[in-house]
């Protein structure tokens, strides 16, 4: 696969042949969004708290499976 980016649009952003450039679906999951910059990586808050609980409920069983 590849993508053709305009002269123009190139030429503006300044991305030339070795430019890194990055992919990530947009917020409406129906566009594209080509970025040079790494995204940074978002993890929902909820996850950490649902860690939490299964650490404070299974907390014992866990260290037991770490030890084996």
């Amino acid at each position: 696969m590849g993508i053709i980016i305009p002269k123009e649009i190139r030429d503006s952003l300044g991305i030339t042949l070795d430019t890194e450039l990055y992919l990530e679906p947009g917020a409406d999951n129906k566009t594209i969004v080509l970025s040079s910059e790494k995204p940074d990586t978002v993890i929902d808050p909820q996850f950490f708290e649902l860690v939490k609980k299964v650490d404070k409920q299974y907390s014992v069983a866990l260290k037991e499976l770490a030890t084996e």
